[in-house]
């Protein structure tokens, strides 16, 4: 780590000493540029270059407080110096995050006020998402986390933002401090009486008797909850997130059950968030969360939540051969290229910071016409809805005076019409206005380039969100036929960083958690379905080996060593045992595993135990993995005999949806390599041919050699049933 300062400031070994938190860029050797003052900046800057403890954590040490890592050993500091715990967790990439950084713990007074009565302790949730799940609980959600700990770890106080000073009725952090620290001396029982213990949810009360009626009562439950205005589960709500587990998980019921309300309901949540301000309309991309008409977002943006997003859209694509999908397939992967991408992986995510909230992502009717010209402005404004400010949307009531969509006197942009309208109105052909949307959206995008200053981004190579963005990027790449070859070349990039002992981030390190190497298991296994390459396939085998000692009784804990966390809930990014039991029973349906799937089987009554305190939303991953158990997988085989024909096979059996089955393509000549008996055992004909299965540990009864003929096996055995036993 190293600092560098601008102009003629001296030069400090310790970073303690640094103050510009809000940026860094090198610009040639041993200079540093701030990306907001630039070379006028006259605090001290910072540049990290290796960041073990992550960014929000080393940027806290440019501020007074005297913050330390998370450990054990805070604790028992705590309990040595008789001392209460000041814990703050968050993330650069939050707007509040950055706001107490700026103007609460820059304070010196406040930080006197922490440094002598708290052992203060700041975690990045990137670097440590199993912390930040137990106290999420604590405050109800959302970031950042501030709570105030007994020394055994008890919560005192939990709260998110909180002002220095409180005013009308709102509390204030250095009011709150300072009446904790004064009851920790004169009355600390009043205190200790409060203080509660986190229930995370680890131990289930009793395993639960496995049935497939299980999943038709949680999608049932999905459906009653759900907002057919509006989309998404939940009526009446302030913030939507996207849901990502609950759109899989009800388009699978669908497909199964024949029953349309499960894809119905799906794609209307993934046609308002399309529409919605909470897709960036010309850059692509979306952002953390919405209002309740997914029209005025939060406007951070998570490598997480794209790759999320980007899969959701490749599923619905492939089910429903729906444009629109796939057009916000195209655009959520290609910003992930464009903007996150980095060499050798991904950006984690981009800050919502700036002078105002959104101006990079808003404008002004002046903008749009600057940015289109005379021609496309009038169209770019009645496309995005952006009107004269304080002035309706609505084009039939245009002088009714709104605020809608408007933030800090500029307009977010949504979609208005769709592409039949947009046709209609330039009248033109739909081929053709698509093409003119494409032309709007990049000419805005340019604009918006050159004259606004990028979000502050976050480089820290987490393996989880990169793996994550892999397994979307060759996903994209399948269901789309094979036409986005960047997306594969980029992928294949990423996973090249990988080895059987996964990591925190993808350049080494402490061990990682079982997100990390959940992701990186579901990440390989796509990649070996795609491109058919076995020793992709022997890496995940053995990153499955080093995963099964993360297994408990009841799931994967969190980490092997610390704190025996097991998290089991989507926030509402599928959860981490959700993620590792997807890529374990991909991997038992290709190596017909019996030790994998009987340890699944034996855990799985466990997991699910105790779901039912929990509302569905919160565990439609979990659901969807039982819904894999008891009906088992598909199983695609083409053997490759170098006709050509293999090919087609191979690409007709990737772009058809299922919400179970794996694909694999077998050269002739390796057969007899294959770890699985079963495709050992498949026969060697003159030309190529498709194998299908169903079930755990089944034969394969079915073959074709025409691509239609995939598409009728994969239909038929879609509505066959089939129960684990």
């Amino acid at each position: 780590m190293r600092t560098a300062v601008t102009g003629s400031l001296p030069f400090f070994q310790r970073m303690e000493t640094a103050r510009c938190w809000h940026a860094w860029l090198t610009a040639g050797f041993g200079k540093l540029v701030c990306a907001r003052n630039g070379f006028k900046c006259v605090r001290i800057c910072l540049v990290v270059s290796r960041r073990k403890n992550g960014l929000y954590f080393e940027l806290g040490l440019a501020q007074p407080v005297r913050w330390r890592r998370w450990s054990r050993g805070v604790f028992g500091l705590a309990a040595r110096l008789d001392k209460p715990v000041f814990l703050n967790i968050g993330a650069v990439w939050s707007r509040w995050c950055s706001e107490m950084d700026s103007k609460v713990f820059t304070a010196g007074q406040l930080a006197g006020l922490l440094n002598e009565n708290f052992v203060c302790v700041r975690v990045d949730r990137d670097e440590e998402p199993n912390v930040d799940r137990v106290f999420q609980s604590a405050v109800g959600g959302g970031y950042p986390v501030n709570c105030v700990l007994t020394p055994d770890g008890r919560v005192v106080v939990a709260a998110n933002f909180l002002p220095l000073q409180g005013s009308a009725g709102e509390a204030g952090l250095m009011g709150l401090v300072a009446r904790v620290a004064e009851l920790w001396r004169s009355d600390r029982q009043s205190l200790l009486k409060s203080a509660r213990s986190l229930d995370h949810p680890s131990l289930s009360p009793q395993p639960l008797r496995l049935s497939p009626s299980l999943v038709d009562e949680c999608v049932v439950r999905l459906l009653m909850d759900y907002d057919w205005e509006l989309g998404g589960v939940g009526v009446g709500l302030q913030r939507r997130f996207p849901q990502p587990t609950v759109n899989r998980l009800l388009l699978s019921y669908a497909s199964r059950s024949g029953d349309t309300l499960g894809v119905q309901a799906s794609s209307i949540t993934l046609r308002k968030m399309y529409y919605g301000g909470i897709m960036d309309q010309v850059g692509g991309g979306f952002h953390r969360n919405a209002d309740a008409e997914w029209l005025v977002p939060s406007f951070e943006k998570l490598l997480v939540d794209n790759a999320e997003a980007a899969l959701d859209y490749a599923n619905q694509y492939a089910a429903t051969r729906d444009e629109e999908f796939l057009d916000a397939l195209n655009l959520t992967l290609s910003f992930m290229l464009s903007d996150l991408g980095v060499e050798g992986g991904f950006a984690v995510s981009l800050a919502s910071d700036g002078e105002r909230e959104g101006e990079y992502y808003t404008w002004t009717p002046a903008e749009v016409d600057e940015a289109l010209g005379s021609v496309l402005g009038g169209v770019g404004r009645r496309l995005f809805g952006v009107h004269p400010i304080a002035v309706s949307a609505d084009p039939y009531s245009p002088s009714r005076e709104t605020t809608r969509g408007v933030v800090a006197g500029r307009i977010v942009l949504r979609r208005m019409f769709d592409i039949l309208d947009l046709a209609s109105t330039l009248g033109v052909s739909s081929h053709q206005a698509w093409k003119t949307l494409q032309d709007i959206r990049l000419k805005m995008k340019a604009y918006r380039d050159a004259k606004r200053r990028k979000p502050r981004r976050d480089e820290t190579p987490y393996t989880y969100p990169n793996m994550l963005a892999v397994e979307s990027m060759l996903v994209g790449y399948a269901v789309t036929g094979f036409s986005r070859s960047e997306w594969l070349t980029k992928a294949l990039v990423v996973l090249d960083r990988l080895t059987p002992r996964v990591t925190r981030r993808l350049d080494g390190g402490r061990e990682g958690l079982a997100e990390d190497y959940g992701a990186s298991l579901n990440a390989l296994l796509t990649a070996y379905e795609v491109t058919g390459n076995l020793r992709l396939l022997e890496l995940a085998s053995s990153v499955a080996g080093r995963l099964k000692s993360f297994m408990v009784a009841d799931g994967f804990r969190d980490e092997l060593r610390g704190t025996p966390t097991l998290s089991k809930l989507d926030s509402p990014n599928e959860s981490p045992n959700s993620i590792c039991l997807r890529g374990v029973l991909r991997l038992c349906a290709i190596l017909d595993d019996a030790r994998w799937l009987e340890a699944v089987g034996g855990l799985l009554p466990n997991l699910m135990g105790g779901l039912s305190r929990y509302k569905e939303v919160f565990v439609a991953g979990l659901y969807s993995n039982l819904d894999r158990f008891m009906n088992g997988a598909v199983h695609f085989v083409v053997v490759d005999a170098g006709d050509g024909r293999a090919d087609m096979l191979h690409r007709a059996g990737l772009m058809a949806y299922h919400p179970f089955k794996v694909v694999e393509r077998v050269a002739l000549e390796v057969l007899g390599e294959h770890p699985n008996p079963a495709v050992r055992g498949l026969p060697r004909s003159g030309q190529s041919r498709a194998y299908v299965r169903r079930g755990w540990r089944s034969s394969f009864a079915e073959s074709t050699d025409r691509p239609e003929g995939v598409l009728k096996h994969l239909e038929t055995m879609l509505h066959e049933s089939y129960n684990y036993s």
